[in-house]
């Protein structure tokens, strides 16, 4: 006599056991297979778990590195902005300077060319 699933006892005969037998060790054999596959499926997922905290870790520290790498790309491209206005400033300076130099030859040269005159006409 066996507890059935609600409590209540159930009766069995050698002929129902001999039936239900068969069933239950492949039902068991059944579950042996799946409770193995399911280890295996545990042993895979935990590997991949792994691998791809490993690759989070690398991808992190190229991030970082990156990061840095930017840091350092956007200072010398601030160093060369004030650089190239700085040098753009000594164009326009040395652009006036020619100017004002220029102005001042050509007034020598008239003055020279006026003092020429005036010493041919004595």
């Amino acid at each position: 006599m066996f507890i059935g699933v609600t409590g209540s006892p159930v009766v069995t005969s050698p002929i129902d056991v001999a039936k239900v037998a068969p069933n239950f060790y492949s039902l068991f054999f059944l579950l042996l297979r799946l409770l193995n596959e399911t280890l295996v499926l545990n042993e895979s997922f935990i590997f991949l778990l792994l691998q791809y905290s490993q690759k989070e870790d690398k991808y992190e520290e190229e991030i970082k590195i990156l990061t840095d790498k930017l840091k350092e790309a956007e200072t010398r491209a601030e160093f060369a902005e004030r650089s190239v206005a700085k040098l753009e400033k000594t164009i326009d300076d040395l652009e006036d300077k020619l100017k004002c130099t220029k102005e001042e030859h050509l007034c020598t040269q008239r003055m020279l060319d006026q003092t020429l005159l005036d010493l041919n006409d004595m």
